[in-house]
C-alpha cells in the first residue's frame, strides 16, 4: 500500500491551472466629473448609463466606450451581450486603452462573443503588454510558457513575467518562481524561487504556498523541514488547493514524517477528488477497493475510478476493467471489461495486456466477437471527438 501511494507524491512544482488567465475589468470612472455616463454609473442607475455612455462613446470619448463595453459584459441595465462588448472593446483598444487591448485578447481566448483563437488572442496581449499593460504582460507570458497561439518558448515567458512580478502581480510571480526552479528559460535559481513564492504566498496564493510545501518537504535549496512543509500545504488546502490536498493526502497515508492517519489521508483525497483532482481520484478508488482507511464500497470504488478514468487515467481505466470483469460494484459485464482493458492498453498500461489475453481465453467466441466490434466502435467514436 505504501508503495502504492508513493507513486503519486508530486515530485515537482504545479503552476497556475492551464488556461488560467488574469484579467481585470471595471468601469473608468473619475476622469470626467462632469459626465453624465460616470455620474450614472456611480449612481448604479445602469438604464440611463446605457444612454448616455452609448452618446459619449459614438463621439468617439474613449472613457465612455470602455465604460459602454463594461456594461454590455457584465448586463448592466441590458442583457449580457459580449458582440456589443466587443465592439466598443476594440475601438478603445484601437484608442491606446491598454487593458481593453487586454480583454479583446481574453475574449478571443474564451470565445465571448467571437470564436476561439488563440493566435488573435496571443496578438491582442501583445499589444497590451507592450503598451505596459500588467495583465496583458502576464497573459502574454503564460502563452509563451504553455504554447498557447505562440511557439513555446520559455525565454520570452520570463521576459514578459519579469515586470508584473517586480511589482507584485502574484501570478506572475508564482509562473516565473517556477521557472526559476525548473531552469525553464532561465538559469536555475531555488533560492529566487522561493523568494517569488514566499513573496505571492503572502498575497494568499494557494499555489505558491503548495510550491513550498514541496520545497521544504523535500528539501530543495533549503533544510529539509516536515512541520513546515505541511504548514504551507494546509494553509493552501484551507483555500481549496486541491494539488495540496492531495500531496497532504499522501503524506498522511504513508506516515511521510508524520504519524501515519490513513483516515486523514482519505479526508484529504477526498477533498481533492471532490475538486476534480485525477490522481486523487483515483486513489481514493483505490482505498475503497481494498477497504484501507474507509468501509470496503466497490460501488464507490466505481464511482471515483470512472471518473478519473474520464480524463484518461490509463490506470483508472485498467480498474474499470477488472470490476467489470469481475462484477465488482456494477453487474459483471465481459464486453465492457474487455473494451476498458483494450483502451487501457491502447494507452500504454502494461496490465492491461495480461487482463485482455484472459478474456480473449474466457469468452466464446460470439462474446469475443462482440466484444471486439463494440471496441472497435467506441475507438472510432473516440477518435471522431479528438
Amino acid at each position: 500500500m505504501s508503495r502504492y501511494l508513493l507513486a503519486f507524491l508530486v515530485l515537482g512544482l504545479w503552476q497556475m491551472p492551464l488556461g488560467a488567465l488574469e484579467f481585470n475589468w471595471s468601469y473608468e470612472i473619475g476622469n470626467n466629473k462632469n459626465s453624465a455616463c460616470e455620474q450614472a454609473i456611480r449612481d448604479e442607475a445602469y438604464v440611463d448609463a446605457l444612454t448616455f455612455c452609448h452618446k459619449d462613446a459614438e463621439a468617439g470619448k474613449r472613457d465612455a466606450q470602455v465604460n459602454l463595453s463594461v456594461l454590455y459584459w457584465y448586463g448592466h441595465g441590458t442583457d449580457k451581450d459580449y458582440v456589443e462588448a466587443r465592439k466598443w472593446l476594440r475601438k478603445a483598444a484601437e484608442q491606446g486603452h491598454a487593458n481593453s487591448m487586454n480583454m479583446y485578447g481574453y475574449s478571443y481566448e474564451k470565445g465571448l462573443g467571437t470564436e476561439p483563437d488563440l493566435i488573435k488572442a496571443a496578438n491582442w496581449y501583445e499589444k497590451a503588454a507592450r503598451a505596459g499593460n500588467l495583465h496583458g504582460q502576464y497573459n502574454l507570458g503564460r502563452h509563451y510558457e504553455r504554447g498557447l497561439g505562440r511557439e513555446q518558448d520559455y525565454k520570452q515567458a520570463a521576459r514578459w513575467y519579469r515586470e508584473p512580478a517586480a511589482k507584485g502581480y502574484t501570478s506572475a510571480m508564482t509562473n516565473l518562481g517556477s521557472l526559476y526552479f525548473n531552469g525553464n528559460g532561465v538559469e536555475q535559481d531555488v533560492t529566487r524561487a522561493r523568494t517569488l513564492f514566499e513573496k505571492a504566498a503572502e498575497q494568499d496564493s494557494s499555489v505558491a504556498m503548495a510550491n513550498l510545501g514541496i520545497i521544504y518537504y523535500k528539501g530543495i535549496g533549503v533544510e529539509q523541514d516536515i512541520d513546515r512543509a505541511i504548514d504551507w500545504y494546509e494553509k493552501a488546502a484551507r483555500q481549496g488547493d486541491a494539488e495540496a490536498q492531495n500531496s497532504l493526502g499522501v503524506i498522511y497515508a504513508n506516515g511521510k514524517g508524520v504519524e501515519k492517519d490513513l483516515e486523514k489521508g482519505v479526508g484529504y483525497f477526498r477533498q481533492a477528488a471532490e475538486q476534480g483532482h485525477t490522481d486523487a481520484q483515483f486513489t481514493l478508488g483505490r482505498l475503497y477497493k481494498q477497504g484501507l482507511g474507509v468501509e470496503q464500497n466497490y460501488s464507490q470504488a466505481l464511482k471515483w475510478f470512472s471518473r478519473s478514468a474520464d480524463k484518461w487515467h490509463a490506470p483508472a481505466i485498467f480498474q474499470m476493467a477488472v470490476l467489470h470483469t469481475n462484477g465488482k460494484g456494477v453487474e459483471q459485464n465481459l464486453i465492457a471489461g474487455f473494451y476498458y482493458a483494450m483502451l487501457a492498453r491502447e494507452l500504454g498500461y502494461e496490465r492491461a495486456g495480461d487482463l485482455v489475453g484472459f478474456l480473449e481465453k474466457n469468452m466464446t467466441e460470439e462474446q469475443l466477437d462482440h466484444a471486439r466490434k463494440v471496441t472497435q466502435e467506441k475507438f472510432r467514436q473516440l477518435r471522431n471527438k479528438q
